[in-house]
């Protein structure tokens, strides 16, 4: 897939605003709103045309990571992601997203992810229900990662889980475009989870760039290339 042919706008809406782009996309378009169901990645599929985010989606395959959804400004509300821009709507732009023809090259070593975790900022906004992760979980997350060579037990990957988001929030790691910090990804894809919370703009949405790797699941279910970064621009930005 080239870099040029893939893009992907976002919008963050209420129940009516999204009930109003049903109707309309069906009448004047000819166009079925799909809904991502269970799993809020599978909008980012290139084959995707419309999907919406609804806030029950983050309650059913990844439940425990959209806990950080569920204390977030966006709780609530739901996500449109749409592969042209939704002009004529009245909703304000959240994130365009686009291929990188960056790569990982740096990653974080085990005493960055330590600092990263430990960050008051990090801290104060974690979700408890993060860390409740269940022993099917962890097989299933070890299972994805050895299947493509990372060796971590899971002590060490859910430390890498945590340090990136931690590193959207609270940066160590990161580029520098003029005077704005573009933080990005510390680990390759079978090392990273929720990537979506990036993506989305859940996290990290002060940032006006940032440079998200796909994790596991996003690219088992978006059937998009791993080890990549998707470019997340964001138009207005506000504290996490």
């Amino acid at each position: 897939m080239k870099t040029d042919d893939y893009v992907r706008y976002t919008y963050w809406i209420t129940s009516e605003q999204a009930e109003r782009l049903a109707r309309i996309l069906k009448e004047e378009h000819g166009i079925r709103l799909r809904k991502a169901g269970g799993v809020v990645c599978t909008p980012l599929a290139p084959k995707s045309r419309v999907t919406l985010v609804t806030p029950q989606a983050w309650n059913r395959t990844c439940a425990r990571q959209g806990s950080w959804y569920r204390t977030s400004s966006r709780a609530g509300f739901s996500l449109a992601v749409s592969s042209e821009p939704l002009e004529g709507f009245g909703f304000q732009l959240n994130t365009c997203i686009t291929l990188s023809s960056k790569r990982v090259t740096e990653r974080a070593d085990p005493e960055t992810k330590l600092k990263l975790v430990e960050s008051r900022r990090y801290k104060s906004l974690e979700p408890s229900e993060w860390r409740d992760v269940l022993p099917a979980e962890k097989k299933r997350f070890l299972a994805w990662a050895r299947k493509r060579g990372v060796t971590y037990d899971f002590e060490e990957l859910f430390l890498t889980h945590s340090a990136n988001h931690a590193n959207f929030i609270d940066p160590l790691l990161f580029m520098e475009e003029g005077d704005a910090m573009i933080p990005y990804s510390i680990d390759r894809s079978a090392a990273l989870c929720s990537c979506c919370l990036e993506l989305y703009n859940v996290l990290g949405h002060k940032f006006p760039k940032k440079l998200v790797a796909l994790c596991s699941g996003a690219v088992a279910f978006s059937r998009l290339p791993e080890d990549v970064f998707l470019e997340v621009r964001t138009t207005q930005q506000n504290d996490d």
